[in-house]
């Protein structure tokens, strides 16, 4: 995992170019639930998963795949609730407070979907489908987990473990995370030390190089 500064260094300008996002807030996705929800992960094929999930939309974005690990659909939040986080299983909400900053943003609880994403590494790939049936293929290029000073609240600070003797506001954490354009961010919450929303992990991906552009 890079440490977390690296990533400050290399996105510097981008914090002077990008506004300061107004009420931003990192949805909790910890859970203390009693549900008994013994989801398994979904072993549909690409094309079976994507011909499910078909509705005609082409700006919308339906499902989350990754091969041999998950297919995940999407849901939407409500209007005017970004902190919403879908308790349906092996299903992702979109967090749409990101869009804002170009990047695609869909989170889970870690007792539900979430829990797939403890599964990736870094230089695995994921596809999202889209309504029209279209898909668009991304690269995991760094993950990210980072301890909540107020592990309850959306709005908490945050330290790296790895460098704790910074404190991040969550505004900080919101622009790197999601302030980077066309990226697609995974986010679940970590549970440690019998706190099951300790922490935030965090899997960035890119858009991957089609073959035409592998050089």
């Amino acid at each position: 995992m890079i440490n977390f500064f690296k990533r400050i260094l290399l996105t510097a300008t981008l914090l002077f170019l990008l506004p300061r996002p107004q009420g931003a807030l990192l949805p909790i996705t910890g859970t203390n639930s009693t549900d008994s929800t013994s989801s398994t992960a979904n072993v549909q094929t690409l094309a079976d998963f994507t011909t499910d999930l078909k509705n005609g939309n082409a700006r919308q974005a339906v499902g989350i795949y990754a091969d041999e690990e998950f297919a995940l659909p999407i849901v939407q939040q409500p209007n005017a609730n970004p902190s919403f986080v879908s308790r349906e299983e092996e299903k992702v909400t979109y967090f749409a407070m990101t869009a804002s900053y170009g990047s695609i943003g869909l989170v889970a609880h870690n007792d539900l979907a979430g829990k797939h994403f403890f599964d990736l590494q870094e230089g695995d790939t994921l596809t999202l489908v889209y309504g029209d049936g279209h898909q668009k293929k991304y690269e995991i290029s760094h993950i990210y987990a980072l301890q909540a000073l107020s592990p309850t609240s959306p709005y908490s600070r945050f330290i790296d473990p790895e460098s704790p003797e910074k404190v991040m506001s969550v505004e900080e954490v919101f622009t790197q995370m999601y302030g980077e354009k066309g990226s697609l961010v995974l986010q679940t919450c970590i549970a440690k030390e019998g706190v099951d929303s300790w922490g935030r992990l965090f899997i960035i991906a890119e858009p991957a190089l089609t073959p035409s552009q592998v050089k």
